[in-house]
């Protein structure tokens, strides 16, 4: 599923979880390693 797949919504009775696609796909990995986290680490 693609980001333009996945609709969020504000309403808490529409929520959904991420597809779990994200969480395993390296390139989303990769992905998120250069928007996100290459700008700056953010300790948890």
């Amino acid at each position: 599923m693609t980001n333009s797949e996945f609709r969020f919504s504000k309403n808490i009775a529409h929520a959904r979880t991420i597809p779990a696609e994200w969480c395993t796909n390296p390139a989303r990995l990769q992905l998120e390693q250069e928007k996100i986290f290459k700008q700056s680490w953010q300790s948890v």
